[in-house]
């Protein structure tokens, strides 16, 4: 380096270890940014939500970190889910959805994005994302919840039908993923209340042939009483006269009537001990099989609101 000025030579040193200073304090950022990464993900995993929302922010707050901040803000938006603080979910997951299209997150952030809807009771806007979702990607692990998350939303909105159908897909289709069992017990659930509602049907409709019969008998036996207080009157009416022929005539009319009305009354009381008898074997069994579906069902809302405790 013979010729160059001492002061050059300081100056080219000194630039260089600025270059030096640099690469090392962004290799450091990245080294730093990654762990923070990685360790709000594992604390996430073990669902200390609060904690994970402490290290996300971290990353976010630093502006040297900012190759990380679209994971950040996906990770920010589930552990609010999390936590059930959606309004704040959906703030974060709407800015993710926005700007980072190509994080390798993004499909995740449109499922979570329907999920999300559902647990905000916004179930048709949930039906559309979610289906949006598997139309778009039809490989993702995620197809499986999304098909259970439509399920549970057809079923708050009363659709039993559509709901066991998409039920029966995750059951069928999907027989590896963790939300089977929970697609089994809806499916259970359904078939139960389909039952209950045939059963119910059942014991309204014999109560109301019941009804109907007592009722027909109730307004025959007054036509009748009504016809024996005419006849009485008339048969007064021609005592005072000594119209003998006309009096036998009405007497024996009061007497056929008299017979009749004991035959319906023979009538109602065979009915009515035909009925007691049918709901001794019939009717009971059926109330019967009632409680125990009803029985039934508690016991799998117990095992699914188990289930819900560890469920995503």
């Amino acid at each position: 380096m013979a010729g160059v000025p001492e002061f050059m030579k300081i100056k080219r040193l000194a630039c260089f270890g600025l270059l030096l200073s640099l690469l090392a304090t962004g290799a450091i950022g990245q080294t730093r940014g990654e762990t923070l990464r990685q360790q709000g993900i594992s604390i996430f995993g073990s669902g200390r939500y609060d904690e994970a929302l402490r290290v996300f922010r971290e990353i976010i707050l630093d502006s040297g970190l900012r190759e990380h901040h679209s994971d950040a803000y996906f990770w920010i938006a589930k552990s609010y889910i999390a936590l059930g603080q959606f309004e704040n979910a959906s703030k974060n997951l709407e800015f993710f959805v926005g700007e980072f299209p190509d994080n390798e997150n993004y499909p995740e952030s449109l499922y979570q994005r329907g999920r999300l809807s559902f647990l905000t009771g916004e179930y048709e806007a949930s039906i559309r994302a979610l289906k949006l979702f598997i139309e778009s990607y039809p490989q993702s692990p995620f197809v499986a919840n999304s098909y259970f998350w439509v399920g549970e939303s057809l079923y708050a909105l009363g659709q039993f039908d559509s709901a066991l159908e998409i039920f029966s897909i995750v059951a069928k289709q999907y027989s590896t993923s963790y939300k089977v069992e929970a697609a089994r017990y809806r499916i259970s659930v359904i078939e139960l209340k389909e039952r209950e509602r045939e059963l119910l049907k059942l014991l309204k409709w014999s109560h109301e042939e019941y009804l109907k019969a007592l009722e027909e008998f109730d307004r025959k036996e007054r036509g009748y009483e009504q016809a024996l207080v005419t006849y009485q009157r008339t048969i007064r009416d021609l005592e005072s006269r000594d119209f003998e022929t006309q009096i036998l005539s009405m007497t024996q009319r009061i007497t056929v009537l008299q017979s009749q009305l004991e035959e319906y009354r023979g009538q109602l009381a065979e009915a009515e001990s035909l009925l007691a008898a049918a709901v001794a074997t019939s009717v009971s069994p059926q109330k019967q099989e009632l409680l125990d579906l009803k029985e039934k069902a508690l016991d799998l809302q117990l095992y699914y609101l188990r289930w819900l405790l560890s469920s995503q």
